[in-house]
């Protein structure tokens, strides 16, 4: 089922701190919560920069277990099911979880795969997206990717239609088709086994002027959202990108609170949400809701005054959550 919807919201539960090495007052270099996949009500995934997995088994959070080898700092999760979960971290690493049980690290896009990069060697792994066991995609942030069929790992494969400078986010949908935001303003579509490109968004900015579409969110290859920092948003029905709506007027690029993640859990329900601690949704009427200030944002900056990150995760036809960098949890219900 869609998240529910109550007099025309979504309803927010209370906080909670799930990760206990995590402080709950700003300490400077202090561990971060850094990605939780919740595929049904009574289970979740969370995982935290120290390579430490966190579970939720329907009724409480479980403690930290260490998942990744040491040093290697994890940064994305990713459960199309509970029976079937994929980790990875920067140095291109990705774990997969079977129900119970952690693999061992397997090294799917090398450091090494740019080595003709601008900015080479760096940071291997963007994010993996999983929307079935037989279909995940993990891609870096110079648009190397590499494809999990079930059974194996393609090797590391530079995007066909490339993007003018790094990769900003992925996305993904059952299709299969994946959608990927350059930081340039670029869009560019996987489908049916082939890269194609999009033309840049209408009235975009980019990520060199702080507005780029950095965050996109992919229900079905005719419904994907994607959002910029500067608080607009666009729709994709299956062959066209819409022109940008404002949703969010507290988003600000320079006060450092923009719009910084979307989900969706249907082409019905999208959340949205800023740096400064408002949500917003995209309701069956097509339409976005005002901004409202109650997110996870708590404490609301770290402490070098930076803003926690506030993400939005949402299963397809299921729940979402949000969740702060600073170890809280908090279910849309």
């Amino acid at each position: 089922m869609p998240v529910a919807r109550v007099n025309g919201e979504i309803r927010l539960s209370e906080p909670i701190h799930i990760d206990a090495t995590v402080p709950a007052a700003p300490v400077f270099g202090a561990p971060a919560l850094i990605g939780v996949s919740c595929p049904a009500r009574s289970f979740c995934m969370a995982v935290d920069a120290e390579g430490r997995s966190i579970e939720f088994s329907g009724d409480q959070w479980s403690q930290p277990r260490q998942l990744a080898r040491s040093g290697d700092e994890l940064d994305t999760i990713t459960c199309p099911t509970p029976e079937f979960c994929v980790a990875g971290s920067e140095s291109g690493d990705v774990y997969q979880f079977n129900g119970s049980d952690w693999s061992a690290a397997q090294n799917v896009i090398p450091e090494d795969a740019n080595a003709n990069a601008s900015h080479s060697p760096g940071p291997a792994l963007l994010t993996v997206t999983c929307i079935a066991y037989r279909f995940c995609m993990a891609i870096d942030v110079y648009g190397s990717y590499s494809i999990f069929n079930g059974q194996t790992w393609s090797p590391p494969t530079k995007m066909a239609t490339y993007v003018n400078g790094l990769v900003d986010a992925l996305s993904c949908a059952p299709g299969p088709m994946c959608v990927v935001l350059g930081g340039s303003g670029e869009v560019a579509i996987f489908q049916d086994g082939r890269w194609s490109r999009f033309p840049q968004f209408k009235s975009l900015g980019t990520s060199n002027t702080g507005y780029g579409y950095n965050h996109v969110a992919c229900v079905s290859t005719r419904f994907c959202v994607a959002v910029d920092e500067n608080g607009d948003a666009g729709e994709y029905d299956g062959s066209h990108w819409s022109d940008p709506v404002r949703i969010d007027p507290h988003s600000r690029f320079q006060g450092l609170s923009f719009l910084d993640s979307v989900g969706c859990s249907s082409k019905n329900l999208c959340i949205a949400a800023d740096l400064a601690g408002y949500v917003t949704f995209y309701a069956d009427n097509h339409s976005w809701a005002a901004p409202s200030k109650k997110g996870v944002g708590i404490p609301s900056r770290d402490a070098s005054g930076d803003p926690y990150a506030v993400i939005v995760s949402c299963a397809l036809g299921g729940m979402c959550v949000l969740f702060s960098a600073s170890g809280y949890v908090q279910e849309v219900s």
